[in-house]
């Protein structure tokens, strides 16, 4: 790793490690998790079915196509809640869009084209304050639902998109644990 960007990557841990920024996120606790989430087309076939109108959806990434970056910022959602980044290093783009019918059709138009990693890295379903979904390492990784949601309706949207469901916890983040990684990397 060079100097720069070892100073860049102890900058972003530090910040994450001292925020004190009141920010969105699905609570500690139970969860739903669905995994085994491989395709993008029926994700969003099926998204409507997780997450009511005038809801935002937040992309999140470090290697996003020009073209869908464009889109995104065509898109932005005038006035986006605080969410933390999931991606430490490098700094990520991150786009807030109000979700519609006619964002779908457009995501799944680049899905249909594009790796998933050229769309985005995490994406975060949410309406007002409240998170309604986190999907690290999407399509690749869990897609993690609030609590709150009924299992009908999580076990619909499962069985449409070709997943499993089950209960999971969320433990809080430990920043105590960044700290003392910060240490170990050692004075500027």
């Amino acid at each position: 790793m060079k100097k720069s960007d070892k100073e860049l990557l102890k900058k972003a841990l530090g910040a994450r490690a001292n925020s004190s920024e009141s920010s969105i996120d699905l609570p500690a606790g139970p969860h739903w998790a669905i995994s085994g989430i491989e395709d993008p087309i029926r994700f969003f076939e099926n998204l409507h079915k997780l997450l009511p109108a005038n809801s935002v959806l937040c992309v999140e990434g470090t290697e996003m196509d020009h073209v869908v970056t464009q889109f995104y910022k065509s898109n932005i959602y005038p006035t986006p809640a605080v969410i933390r980044h999931d991606t430490i290093f490098p700094t990520p783009q991150t786009f807030h869009m109000e979700f519609s019918k006619t964002l779908c059709e457009r995501l799944l138009h680049f899905a249909q084209r594009l790796p998933s990693e050229a769309l985005f890295d995490h994406m975060k379903g949410y309406h007002g304050s409240k998170m309604i979904f986190t999907f690290h390492d999407a399509f690749s990784g869990v897609l993690r639902i609030a609590y709150r949601t009924s299992e009908q309706t999580v076990a619909e949207f499962s069985k449409a998109i070709g997943g499993f469901y089950s209960v999971d916890t969320i433990e809080s983040e430990d920043r105590a644990l960044l700290k003392k990684l910060l240490e170990k990397m050692g004075p500027d």
